[in-house]
C-alpha cells in the first residue's frame, strides 16, 4: 500500500512538473523577443524594435492555455496595449 501511494504520488509530480516548466522554444530576430513555452501557458520576453533605429519595446507578458496563437498575432495584441497607452 505505501508503495503505491508513493509511486501515485511521484506520479502527479511527474505530470506536474511536464506541465508547468517552460522550456526556450525560439529567438526571433526582431530585435531579442523569446518565446518559452510549457504546456499550459507561453511566456514572450518582448525585446522588438517599435520604429528602426529609435526605440526598443520590452516587456514580459504570460499568455495562458487558451492563447496558442503564433507569436504574430500576439504582437498585434501587444501593439493594440502600446498604443492604447499612449493616448
Amino acid at each position: 500500500m505505501k508503495k503505491k501511494i508513493i509511486c501515485i504520488s511521484l506520479s502527479i509530480i511527474v505530470v506536474l512538473v511536464v506541465m508547468f516548466v517552460p522550456f526556450r522554444k525560439n529567438e526571433y530576430d526582431d530585435g531579442g523577443t523569446v518565446e518559452y513555452v510549457a504546456l499550459t501557458y507561453k511566456v514572450v520576453k518582448w525585446k522588438r524594435y517599435i520604429m528602426p533605429g529609435e526605440s526598443i519595446y520590452e516587456s514580459t507578458r504570460v499568455y495562458w492555455l487558451g492563447d496558442k496563437k503564433p507569436i504574430s498575432e500576439l504582437w498585434e495584441r501587444e501593439t493594440e496595449i502600446i498604443n492604447e497607452s499612449q493616448k
